[in-house]
């Protein structure tokens, strides 16, 4: 009889070990969501409420719709755009818009349009088109948002916080940065010398830069991480990190881009862009992230800085590692990691 109470009270306390751990996991359904891209129909539809909410915010002012789809960044753009337009004496009576171009990879989604824009100024009307990308994911709850839309409405010489023109990229590309023998000066001459590497279609021709290039996600970097065929531009991070001897205690071994934010964030390092209320101006050698304030969905490198715009290395853009600009107003970015090196 005691043996057959002890297994009753044996089982009573496994169910409830077990209840207690379903109640305690994080909804994976989110997570899941958190961690794809947006494809189908509910990439239309979010671009079409998207456009619609500006509309409603470029010619009402009401932005509540516009809050819905769009980060901050965007809305307060939005904003100082319905303003431009006013101190120009411009109105406009109708937009519309046609997608172009869908491109999708691993969490991310970008979407090139072209948008029609009717104005009226004086009583005359006139016509223009331009030309939206704009950068798409699911936030933290699983909610798709646009991080972040760049376009040059050269009409009113309006330029989207996030839009980088040629001369910004030059200009940063050629800034001097008071490089010396440091951790950082290591980690940049890593990644910068990957830069054109390419993904790889397979399991095979892992350190070659060039051949059996493909999208599987199949890279000399996942196969260190232990991680191959995954998306992995926070393992890059990780793998430069390593080869230039940064210790962990200042760069964490991280493949999830959120979970590597966070890891920052908790090491009291971790500074938020200015799209999210922050005031911190970046450094070379500091580790960049895009999404939300607490998602993210891609991470890299600064290599350099200059008074508006930053030059990263990152890895999986493009299915490769690549280098390129971001305004620092830049919607989609979410803020940077100082390391303590």
């Amino acid at each position: 009889m005691k043996k057959r109470e002890k297994m009753v009270k044996r089982f009573a306390t496994l169910m409830s070990l077990m209840w207690m751990m379903l109640v305690t996991v994080p909804n994976l359904s989110v997570q899941a969501a958190d961690m794809r891209a947006l494809e189908g129909s509910e990439i239309h539809e979010l671009v079409s409420d998207y456009m619609e909410g500006r509309k409603n915010a470029i010619t009402t002012g009401n932005v509540e719709n516009l809050k819905d789809v769009a980060v901050m960044g965007i809305v307060n753009d939005e904003i100082t755009h319905k303003e431009v337009l006013s101190e120009n004496g411009i109105s406009i009576s109708d937009m519309s818009y046609q997608i172009v171009e869908i491109a999708i990879e691993d969490t991310m989604t970008f979407v090139t349009l072209n948008e029609l824009v009717e104005y009226v100024a004086n009583g005359a009307t006139e016509n223009a088109e331009i030309e939206h990308c704009l950068f798409v994911m699911n936030d933290e709850n699983g909610v798709a948002k646009v991080l972040s839309d760049k376009y040059d409405e050269k009409k009113l010489g309006f330029q989207s916080c996030s839009f980088v023109t040629i001369e910004d990229e030059v200009a940063n590309k050629t800034a001097k940065m008071p490089r010396i023998a440091d951790l950082r000066s290591e980690l940049i001459d890593v990644a910068q010398g990957e830069i054109g590497y390419l993904e790889k279609a397979s399991n095979s021709n892992l350190d070659d830069f060039t051949a059996n290039a493909g999208s599987k996600n199949y890279t000399k970097y996942g196969r260190w991480y232990g991680l191959n065929g995954e998306p992995w531009c926070a393992i890059f991070v990780s793998w430069c990190a390593n080869r230039a001897e940064v210790p962990t205690s200042a760069i964490p071994k991280y493949a999830s881009c959120t979970t590597g934010m966070k890891s920052f964030k908790d090491a009291g390092c971790f500074y938020y862009s200015s799209a999210n209320g922050g005031n911190y101006t970046p450094k070379y050698g500091d580790i960049f992230f895009i999404g939300t304030k607490t998602s993210s969905s891609h991470t890299g490198i600064v290599t350099s800085v200059s008074n508006s715009t930053i030059t990263v290395v990152d890895g999986n853009w493009g299915d490769k590692v690549s280098e390129h600009t971001y305004k620092l107003t830049d919607s989609s970015l979410a803020g940077f990691a100082s390391p303590a090196y």
